[in-house]
């Protein structure tokens, strides 16, 4: 080699992008996790509005002295209702952590479609994580 050769740096070929396949399993395992997070985020939403709609309504009846069976009735509902939130909020934590962990793992398909709308799942759940 020759002094002019040695003092110049050689330009670095950018690396090739690797084709993802449509039917690649990783993609598919993101998309359930994906749903099931949005599923079971949109239950507990529902569910913690559902107590709040209960709660209101076994007040209003007990102030405008509604039948005891009646009102009852309702207090069991919202009961019920309080007793499923627990599970339905340990459930989407742990699905959450485990689309999060797959995430970090499979952090080469990040310019996938799939990848940009299981982040968006979580940053949209986990306000919903955190307050509860």
């Amino acid at each position: 080699m020759s002094a002019e050769t040695q003092d110049v740096p050689m330009e670095e070929s950018p690396a090739p992008e690797v084709q993802v396949s449509k039917n690649d399993p990783r993609l598919r395992s993101i998309k359930i996790k994906t749903g099931s997070v949005k599923r079971l985020h949109k239950d507990v939403l529902y569910y913690q509005k559902e107590l709040v709609q209960h709660t209101e309504k076994v007040e209003k009846m007990k102030a405008d002295g509604a039948p005891a069976k009646e009102v009852l009735h309702w207090e069991d509902m919202k009961n019920e209702t309080s007793r499923v939130i627990p599970d339905v909020t340990r459930r989407l934590k742990e699905t959450f952590e485990d689309l999060k962990n797959v995430l970090q793992q499979e952090d080469d398909l990040k310019e996938e479609e799939v990848y940009k709308v299981a982040e968006a799942a979580l940053n949209e759940a986990a306000g919903t994580i955190q307050a509860v």
